[in-house]
């Protein structure tokens, strides 16, 4: 029996080819940071219930779609559309790609939503502190500083100037 809260949220099924016996995925944040990222197993949410597939192959298409090719497929796979997608496996991010130079300055003038609270605020600067950068956020007239942690970013889109964290219990409300 799988416990939801310790499987990684990939996505949702969006479409499901038969013939090919591929699912379509709408991936909840850009998956094109994670590198190597190749799931054994993935985990379909049907019904309230778990259900694991093996996955021939996963196959990363832009920020917007994954391919994934399970083992198999059942006859109905129309009762897969709109189905959450979970994998029992860590998902690491290639941090190193956080902008096109590697330069945390490119992150200033960035929108900045943080998964639990939304929209934060605006990145207006990075306070350089040895092994401990940090993330200068005006918002709402204040200022907000967060480290600079690589495992916080969920996602980077230097072309729409947008950061995703997902940050500590806690940390914003310091």
């Amino acid at each position: 029996m799988f416990n939801k809260e310790k499987l990684q949220y990939i996505g949702v099924v969006t479409k499901v080819n038969r013939v090919k016996e591929v699912l379509a995925i709408e991936p909840f944040r850009d998956f094109t940071a994670f590198t190597e990222y190749n799931p054994q197993y993935i985990i379909i949410e049907l019904n309230k219930e778990l259900i694991p597939f093996k996955v021939k192959s996963f196959n990363i298409v832009s920020a917007q779609k994954i391919l994934i090719e399970p083992d198999y497929l059942i006859h109905s796979s129309k009762i897969f559309i709109n189905s959450a997608i979970y994998s029992t496996e860590e998902i690491e991010c290639d941090h190193s790609i956080i902008s096109p130079d590697n330069d945390p300055q490119t992150l200033i003038n960035c929108e900045v939503i943080e998964l639990t609270h939304g929209h934060i605020g605006v990145i207006k600067g990075i306070t350089k502190i040895k092994h401990n950068p940090l993330i200068e956020i005006e918002s709402n007239g204040k200022e907000i500083l967060i480290p600079l942690n690589g495992n916080f970013i969920v996602e980077f889109n230097y072309s729409k100037k947008r950061v995703i964290l997902d940050l500590p219990i806690g940390l914003i409300d310091l």
